[in-house]
Protein backbone atom coordinates (compact mmCIF):
# COMPACT_ATOMS: atom_id res chain seq x y z
CA UNK A 1 0.00 0.00 0.00
CA UNK A 2 2.83 2.34 0.92
CA UNK A 3 4.50 2.05 -2.38
CA UNK A 4 1.33 2.33 -4.51
CA UNK A 5 1.03 5.59 -2.49
CA UNK A 6 4.28 7.02 -3.33
CA UNK A 7 3.87 5.53 -6.82
CA UNK A 8 0.96 7.70 -7.16
CA UNK A 9 2.61 10.86 -5.56
CA UNK A 10 5.51 10.82 -7.90
CA UNK A 11 3.04 10.23 -11.26
CA UNK A 12 0.73 13.21 -9.83
CA UNK A 13 3.92 15.40 -9.00
CA UNK A 14 5.69 14.51 -12.85
CA UNK A 15 2.44 15.44 -14.29
CA UNK A 16 1.88 18.66 -13.08
CA UNK A 17 5.59 19.69 -13.66
CA UNK A 18 5.11 18.64 -17.03
CA UNK A 19 1.76 20.59 -17.11
CA UNK A 20 3.05 23.85 -16.12
CA UNK A 21 5.56 24.06 -19.36
CA UNK A 22 4.53 26.57 -21.43
CA UNK A 23 5.72 27.77 -25.08
CA UNK A 24 7.10 31.06 -25.07
CA UNK A 25 6.04 33.88 -27.52
CA UNK A 26 8.53 34.86 -29.72
CA UNK A 27 7.15 38.56 -29.98
CA UNK A 28 6.65 38.32 -25.96
CA UNK A 29 10.76 37.58 -26.24
CA UNK A 30 11.46 40.19 -29.02
CA UNK A 31 9.41 42.73 -26.99
CA UNK A 32 11.61 42.07 -23.83
CA UNK A 33 14.76 42.02 -25.55
CA UNK A 34 13.70 45.61 -27.17
CA UNK A 35 12.88 46.91 -23.83
CA UNK A 36 16.18 45.90 -22.43
CA UNK A 37 18.19 48.02 -24.77
CA UNK A 38 17.70 51.39 -24.92
CA UNK A 39 19.24 53.42 -28.19
CA UNK A 40 17.09 56.29 -27.50
CA UNK A 41 19.93 59.06 -28.92
CA UNK A 42 20.84 56.52 -31.98
CA UNK A 43 19.11 55.34 -34.97
CA UNK A 44 19.60 51.17 -35.42
CA UNK A 45 18.54 48.32 -37.80
CA UNK A 46 18.92 44.54 -36.88
CA UNK A 47 17.77 41.30 -38.13
CA UNK A 48 16.68 38.67 -35.95
CA UNK A 49 16.59 35.08 -36.65
CA UNK A 50 14.62 33.02 -34.35
CA UNK A 51 14.63 28.69 -35.03
CA UNK A 52 11.77 26.57 -33.15
CA UNK A 53 12.66 22.98 -32.98
CA UNK A 54 10.09 20.32 -32.17
CA UNK A 55 10.09 17.12 -31.71
CA UNK A 56 8.79 15.13 -34.70
CA UNK A 57 9.18 18.32 -36.83
CA UNK A 58 11.46 20.16 -38.85
CA UNK A 59 13.10 23.24 -37.73
CA UNK A 60 10.79 26.06 -37.92
CA UNK A 61 12.81 29.37 -39.15
CA UNK A 62 11.11 33.17 -38.29
CA UNK A 63 13.14 36.32 -39.42
CA UNK A 64 12.41 39.55 -38.03
CA UNK A 65 13.79 42.83 -39.06
CA UNK A 66 14.16 45.67 -36.41
CA UNK A 67 14.40 49.41 -37.40
CA UNK A 68 14.40 52.39 -34.76
CA UNK A 69 14.76 56.64 -35.95
CA UNK A 70 16.42 58.69 -33.55
CA UNK A 71 13.45 61.57 -33.06
CA UNK A 72 15.90 64.21 -32.89
CA UNK A 73 15.47 66.33 -36.56
CA UNK A 74 19.15 66.81 -38.48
Amino acid sequence: MKKITTLMVCVCIIASMLSAQTTPDPYDILDKLESAYDYSAQDYSATVTLIVEKPESPAEQMQFKLFQRDAKKR
